[in-house]
């Protein structure tokens, strides 16, 4: 399981790759992730590989006080398991 601090999640492609541009500005290395079953681009600037709850809500109240007030927390699975 990863997860995955999320700043947006747009419709298109070209949107998402836009609002990556702009986060990628600050100084964060945006990924973009496809959902197939709601067919959203997600842009995340962070991700963590363990269920660190400290270190993901600190990260996530900084963003949201500097950057976006809406950005949350999303956890995929990876890989088949």
């Amino acid at each position: 399981m990863r997860y995955y601090l999320i700043i947006a999640s747009k419709t298109t492609i070209d949107a998402a790759k836009k609002e990556s541009v702009h986060y990628s500005s600050f100084g964060f290395s945006p990924v973009i992730l496809y959902d197939s079953i709601i067919k959203r681009y997600r842009v995340a600037i962070d991700s963590f590989g363990s269920r660190d709850t400290v270190l993901m809500k600190t990260k996530l109240e900084e963003v949201r006080a500097k950057y976006k007030k809406d950005a949350w927390i999303m956890k995929k699975r990876i890989g088949n398991g």
